[in-house]
């Protein structure tokens, strides 16, 4: 998981579970995030993968992005073309 804050672009592994995705199913992604106690949680299908507690932003919630890239600068040649369908997001913020 990889929250973009401002000043905090740290990869956050799965520290509680790590379960592999199985790909053509439909899978349910939920990411709770409390700033004022540094807290990050997600599950993957019901299941907590991730709970961090070092997470720090003083900016105000303002974008949600599902962003499945692939690769980066390293040459590598992509040989299929992937597809990523979303159901529906529901985002609240207190």
């Amino acid at each position: 998981m990889l929250p973009e804050y401002p000043g905090d672009y740290r990869w956050r592994d799965p520290n509680v579970n790590g379960t592999v995705v199985t790909l053509g199913a439909w899978h349910r992604v939920e990411w709770y995030s409390q700033l004022s106690t540094g807290t990050l949680k997600w599950w993957l299908d019901g299941v907590l993968q991730g709970s961090h507690t070092d997470v720090r932003n003083s900016f105000n919630f303002d974008m949600f992005q599902f962003s499945p890239t692939w690769g980066g600068n390293a040459g590598a040649r992509k040989r299929e073309t992937d597809h990523y369908w979303f159901d529906h997001v529901h985002i609240s913020s207190r």
